[in-house]
């Protein structure tokens, strides 16, 4: 009675040795839906229920397993993921058969690139309103900022809302001018559960540096002008010059805030650094002594009249500025008119106006602050 039993059971694992073989043996299709980050997976091991897993996708397009490791699912559905597990198990199980089955789907968006990972899907969802949705995320700051500058505006930082690709079932769909179909009120491709929009990042990368408000790496179109590069850096501050240096293939150049050339489209890898306004220190015979800021003319001339001009006891034929340490004396007199000795200063100078038995240039000194434009044409 024995030999029957045992031949019985033996069958049973021989048919079941078939199928492991099998399985193992079989050429996979990639069919059926790709897996999408959220997706929740059961990993089936067969005769293996310690290497059997329930996992999810993560936002990475992973899954990971004992002993299997981390196992990418980019561009899988779920026969091609077991083959990859297999392959993955085949150095430490022998015959291994893996099933992989869906038990639940992430009903949402994919954000490649953008400022989150997902957005929630809506029957009906088009691309436009996909993109007004991160627009509106990223200005209540509900996420983290979209650039390095902290801006939270989505088309106005380092993504591209000219060029956003759809990505479904590993088949690109298309680029498409989302800011276009925004502003024409187009609704664009309508997007289904799973689908990956890509956001690229805006091709022409400039630095502002200086007395910006949020100093740092923006991104621009390719014929977005440079003053745009100012803008997303939050402008220039109250401390700022109204000169600007702009660095392009090595070569520095000084240029008004209204040049021209901030109209221009801006070239990967420019440099716009917006110097701080020079702080100087004005002392002695002066109506107002103290620290000043030049934000405009940085003078000589500028800075005495900043500080209200010399008193009645000013002696302007040796007012000396003291920079890095070294004293240099200067004759006002003669510049005021006309002459040499009106020199610029720098950020950290200090200016010392003695007293001296001289005539009293005030009323001048008030006539020509009335006309205070021309302090601008003296130098």
């Amino acid at each position: 009675m024995l030999a029957p039993s045992i031949l019985r059971v033996s069958s049973r694992s021989l048919a079941l040795l078939s199928l492991i073989v099998a399985l193992a043996a079989s050429p996979v299709q990639a069919t059926g839906r790709h897996l999408h980050p959220g997706d929740r997976l059961q990993i089936t091991v067969y005769n293996h229920p310690e290497l059997s897993e329930s996992v999810t996708v993560d936002a990475e397009e992973h899954v990971a397993l004992p002993l299997a490791g981390t196992i990418d699912t980019a561009n899988a559905d779920e026969q091609t993921l077991a083959a990859r597990i297999r392959g993955r198990l085949v150095a430490f199980v022998s015959q291994v058969a893996v099933e992989v089955h869906t038990t639940s789907v992430d009903q949402s968006l994919l954000v490649n690139g953008g400022p989150i990972g997902s957005l929630p899907y809506t029957p009906g969802e088009s691309l436009a309103s996909a993109v007004t949705q991160l627009n509106a995320l990223t200005h209540v700051g509900a996420t983290q900022p979209v650039n390095e500058s902290g801006s939270n505006d989505f088309f106005h930082s380092r993504n591209n809302a000219h060029a956003i690709r759809v990505l479904r079932e590993g088949r690109l769909l298309g680029i498409f001018d989302a800011a276009h179909l925004i502003e024409a009120g187009e609704p664009g491709p309508t997007l289904l559960p799973g689908d990956t929009i890509i956001i690229a990042v805006k091709p022409v990368q400039v630095v502002v540096e200086g007395a910006v408000r949020e100093p740092g790496m923006v991104y621009l179109d390719v014929e977005e002008p440079l003053e745009n590069a100012l803008r997303q850096a939050g402008g220039d501050t109250s401390a700022a010059t109204a000169e600007v240096i702009l660095t392009r293939g090595g070569r520095e150049q000084r240029l008004a805030l209204g040049d021209p050339t901030f109209r221009k489209p801006a070239r990967n890898g420019d440099v716009i650094t917006v110097p701080r306004a020079p702080r100087i220190g004005v002392v002695g015979a002066v109506e107002k002594a103290g620290e000043i800021t030049l934000p405009g003319d940085s003078s000589l001339l500028s800075a005495l009249y900043n500080a209200g001009g010399p008193s009645k006891t000013a002696d302007l034929k040796h007012v000396t500025v003291i920079h890095n340490g070294v004293k240099q004396e200067y004759n006002l007199v003669a510049a005021i008119h006309g002459g040499p000795g009106n020199p610029l200063l720098w950020d950290g100078d200090t200016v010392f106006v003695p007293v001296g038995r001289h005539p009293d240039y005030t009323s001048f000194w008030q006539a020509l602050g009335s006309a205070s434009p021309l302090l601008y044409l003296i130098k």
